[in-house]
This record gives structure tokens, sequence and C-alpha cells, in this order.
């Protein structure tokens, strides 16, 4: 049929072909460009989302890190407090003759790295030496001299401290009462 048709007729078939090829194309096009835009829009908008919910994320997070290091910081200044005021307290010259006597009562495989007396009450201290003890025996023979001298009671020494072989680090703490010397 379409060899029927006149040279002029067979183009103008032809010229209507690829106009209405082109309105298709175009259309496709536009359907494409459409689609990406509304994609992309909904796309910014799960991003945006997703970037708000990261934001609160790490805001969140960053708070309790500074809460963690507030919290440490309030644990430092508490500790210097006290240290303070242990500085600040008169200990009796009967307490500090409990300390040299308790440093007194030591093998000498035993090194004493800081002593401690802290008011426990009225009339009673509690008295603290923390060091390295060189093996089991010296700190358990510390232990048995501490135990056996009446002016210390409640002698604490943990079962962790017995936990190497060598080189044990330590804190016994014992109860002393003015009334003991």
């Amino acid at each position: 049929m379409f060899n029927l048709l006149t040279e002029q007729a067979k183009k103008n078939v032809a010229v209507e072909y690829r106009f209405r090829l082109a309105i298709v194309a175009c259309a496709f096009v536009f359907a494409e460009i459409l689609l990406a835009l509304l994609g992309g829009a909904f796309s910014f908008l799960a991003i945006r989302g997703e970037g708000k919910r990261i934001a609160g994320e790490a805001a969140a997070l960053a708070g309790a890190r500074d809460a963690r290091a507030g919290a440490a910081q309030l644990s430092s200044v508490t500790e210097i407090q006290a240290r303070l005021e242990m500085l600040a307290t008169n200990v009796p010259a009967h307490v500090s003759g409990a300390l040299a006597a308790l440093v007194a009562l030591r093998p000498q495989s035993i090194r004493i790295v800081a002593l401690t007396a802290f008011p426990a009450g009225e009339g009673n201290w509690s008295l603290s030496a923390s060091g390295i003890a060189a093996t089991r025996d010296a700190l358990a023979s510390f232990e048995r001299a501490l135990n056996g001298d009446r002016r210390f009671a409640e002698v604490e020494l943990p079962l962790g401290s017995f936990a190497k072989d060598k080189e044990l680090p330590f804190t016994v703490t014992a109860a002393y009462r003015d009334t003991q010397l």
C-alpha cells in the first residue's frame, strides 16, 4: 500500500512518522525526568530525615561522653577533697605512732608506698598501708604480725593481693582505737 502513494505523500508520511516518533521520545524523556525529579525529592527527604536522626544520635553520644567526663572529674575532685581534709585534720600523736608501729612491723622485703589514717568514729581510726611485697610469704608474715599486735584490730588484706608469686601489690587496712595504746 505504501508503494501506491506518490513521492510527495511518502515524504509527508515519513515526516509525520518522524514527528510522532519525536513526540513519543519527548514524552518518554519527560517521564524519565519527572520520575528522576520525584525520586530525587523523595531521596532528599529520606536522606534529610536520616541526617537528622544521625545528628540526634551524635548529640546524645556527645552528651553521654561529656557526662562521663564530668563524673570522672567529680570523682577526682572528691578524692582530692578527701585528701585535703585529711591534711587539714590534726592527726593525734598516738595515731602517728600507730602508723610508725605499722611500718615497723613490716618485713624488710616489703616496700610501703602510702600510709593513710582516717577517722572512723569517736576515738577510732582506720589505718591503711599500700605497697609492694617481694613474695607471698613476706606478705603473709606482715599480715600475721599485724594480727598479733594488740594495737591493731580487724586487719583486712584482700585475697587478690596474693594472686602473683612475686612483686605483689597490696593494700592492708586495720582498725586502731585510742584506748589500745
